[in-house]
C-alpha cells in the first residue's frame, strides 16, 4: 500500500519582501545595464578614481568608442554562446617615444554573485577579443557584492610541463562606502553614482524610503558644480537604480514636478536611458493635448541624443542634431527601437522620413 505522500508547503517569505517583490514586478532595477551605461559615459572619472595608472596611459582626446553591440559581440556570442562579454570599450593610449599610438580595448565585467569560475571566464574572454579586435585587451571584473566576499585572484593551469596563468584587475565597489560623501562634495560625479548604487542596495525592501533617497539625490545632483551633460547622465544612472513601484513612481513625478518647477532642471528617466522625464511632465503640466505632445517630442529627442552618443559616438550625435524640431513621435520611437535593435547608424538614418513634421 502507497503511503500517502505529505505535502511540503512552500517556505512563507517575510511579508515585507513579499509585497516588495508584488511592488516591484513592473520595476526591478537593471543593474548590468545600468553599470555598463554608467562606466562608459563617465569612463575618465571611473579609471581615475579606481585605476588611476591605467586613466594616466589613455589619451583622453581621442573619445572612447563604445564596441559592445558590434559585429564583434555578435561573432563572440557564437564563441562563447550564451555567455560574451558585458562591456567592451575601445580607447587610444598615449604615443610613447615617437612611436604611433596604439588602440587597448578595455572589457569590464559586471558581476553580482559569486562565481568561482568568473577568472577562468574572464580568461576565455581576453582570448577571444584579442582574436577579434588583434588588439592588446585590458580585463577589469566590477564586483556589485558585499565587503565579506572573497575576489577571484587568478586562474592557474599546469599539466605535464605546460603551465597556463592568467589574471585580471578587480575592483569591489562595497569597499568603497566610506568615500561617498567625500567624492560628491569633491563634485566627482563618481560620488553620485555609488550613492545611488548604496542606496539601491539599502532600500531593496523599502520602497518608501527608495523614493526619498531618489528625491534627495537629484536634488543633490541639482545644485551640484558639474556641467549639465554630466547631470543628465547621472539622473539617468539614479533612475535605473532606483526604481520604484508603480504607485510610488506616480507619487515621485509629483514631488519632481514640484522640485522642477522651483529649480530649472531636467530629469531624465530610465526609459531608455533615453526620455527626458521633463518633456512628459511640462505637457501634463501645460494640460492641453498638443502641448503634452511637444513636450514629450522635445524630450524624446533630447533623450535620444544621450542614446545616440551612447551606440555610435560622434557620428551619433551628429545625427541627433537633425532631431531637433520634430514632433512626430512615431518617428522617433521607430529611431528608438532601431538603437535598441542594434541597427547600423546608416540605417537609423532612412527612419528620418521626409514626412516628418518639423518646426
Amino acid at each position: 500500500m502507497a503511503k500517502n505522500k505529505k505535502k511540503t508547503q512552500p517556505r512563507k517569505q517575510n511579508s515585507k519582501q513579499e509585497q516588495a517583490k508584488e511592488k516591484k514586478k513592473a520595476g526591478i532595477p537593471q543593474l548590468d545595464e545600468t553599470w555598463k551605461y554608467g562606466i562608459f559615459l563617465l569612463l575618465p572619472y571611473f579609471l581615475s578614481r579606481f585605476f588611476p595608472k591605467l586613466y594616466e596611459t589613455i589619451d583622453w582626446s581621442v573619445p572612447p568608442l563604445d564596441r559592445s553591440n558590434e559585429i564583434l559581440q555578435k561573432q563572440l556570442k557564437k564563441r562563447f554562446k550564451k555567455k560574451y562579454p558585458d562591456l567592451v570599450i575601445q580607447v587610444q593610449l598615449k604615443p610613447k617615444d615617437g612611436e604611433a599610438a596604439q588602440l587597448l580595448i578595455l572589457h569590464f565585467e559586471i558581476q553580482a554573485t559569486s562565481d568561482s569560475n568568473f577568472t577562468f571566464r574572464m580568461y576565455e574572454y581576453n582570448v577571444g577579443l584579442m582574436e577579434q579586435t588583434q588588439l592588446l585587451v585590458c580585463s577589469i571584473g566590477v564586483f556589485l557584492v558585499g565587503s565579506e566576499t572573497q575576489l577571484p585572484i587568478a586562474f592557474l593551469r599546469e599539466v605535464f610541463g605546460t603551465e597556463l596563468k592568467f589574471t585580471n584587475e578587480n575592483i569591489k565597489i562595497a569597499d568603497h562606502r566610506a568615500v561617498v560623501e567625500i567624492l560628491m562634495k569633491e563634485n566627482d560625479p563618481i560620488g553620485w553614482f555609488l550613492a545611488a548604487y548604496f542606496a539601491c542596495r539599502d532600500t531593496k525592501y523599502d520602497d518608501e524610503n527608495r523614493k526619498q533617497k531618489k528625491l534627495d539625490l537629484i536634488k543633490s545632483i541639482t545644485s551640484a558644480k558639474i556641467n549639465e551633460e554630466l547631470k543628465e547622465i547621472l539622473f539617468v544612472i539614479i533612475d535605473g537604480l532606483l526604481n520604484l513601484s508603480p504607485e510610488l513612481q506616480a507619487d515621485f513625478d509629483l514631488e519632481l514636478e514640484k522640485l522642477q518647477g522651483e529649480k530649472s532642471m531636467e530629469f531624465i528617466t530610465q526609459s531608455g536611458l533615453k526620455w527626458f522625464k521633463e518633456g512628459e511632465l511640462k505637457g501634463k503640466a501645460d494640460g492641453e493635448e498638443k502641448g503634452k505632445a511637444e513636450g514629450k517630442a522635445e524630450g524624446e529627442a533630447k533623450g535620444l541624443a544621450l542614446a545616440l552618443k551612447l551606440k555610435y559616438g560622434e557620428p551619433g550625435t551628429k545625427f541627433a542634431k537633425k532631431l531637433i524640431g520634430i514632433d512626430n513621435l512615431e518617428i522617433l520611437d521607430s529611431i528608438y527601437q532601431g538603437i535598441e535593435a542594434d541597427l547600423p547608424l546608416p540605417e537609423l538614418k532612412k527612419l528620418l522620413k521626409p514626412k516628418a513634421s518639423v518646426k
